[in-house]
């Protein structure tokens, strides 16, 4: 399918009959203990706004992982060094703001790969900047969903594997980590 643009046209999900289509995420993974603080992943397709204050509202954002940082008494933990995972969902930002035609693998991935950006800010407020020496790893998948016919009541839709796309963020402070 091609990627041209028509904001008339949304592209197709399963109707009546079945079908099935792709389930766009970001998968994030991150030591919970790393900036010190409670913290905030923030997913946007497209600019992101300067002012920090304006991200939940920017037409660009898309979603968010929360990471909640408790310490008692200063006294490192072992489990401090642990990894914390998360996924924010892409589809509907997707449908909503891009005006492609499908959700097809050779649409989306360009797509995503124009416009995917994240950023960091932590409860007190700093946006933190990101090197390479981060743990954050945000990485784009996706997940074929398939449906049987909506009239069957016992319809449940089934999830094909993920599908990883290491290629979108790797390179970047924050993105996938070669494989």
């Amino acid at each position: 399918m091609h990627s041209s643009k028509n904001p008339q046209r949304p592209p197709v999900l399963p109707g009546p009959g079945g079908g099935s289509y792709l389930d766009w995420s970001t998968h994030i993974r991150v030591k919970k203990h790393e900036f010190g603080e409670s913290f905030t992943v923030f997913i946007f397709l497209g600019d992101v706004p300067e002012d920090p204050d304006e991200w939940y509202s920017s037409p660009s954002y898309v979603g968010d992982h929360n990471v909640m940082v408790f310490r008692s008494g200063g006294v490192k933990r072992p489990e401090e060094d642990s990894f914390v995972q998360g996924v924010v969902h892409m589809n509907k930002a997707i449908v909503a703001r891009s005006g492609l035609l499908s959700l097809d693998e050779d649409v989306v991935v360009p797509y995503i790969e124009e416009k995917l950006a994240w950023r960091v800010r932590t409860v007190a407020g700093e946006c933190l900047e990101l090197d390479e020496g981060t743990s954050l790893e945000v990485t784009v998948f996706s997940v074929r969903v398939s449906m049987g016919p909506i009239s069957d009541p016992s319809t449940i839709p089934s999830h094909g594997e993920p599908r990883y796309y290491h290629h979108i963020t790797a390179g970047r402070p924050g993105g996938a980590r070669p494989q």
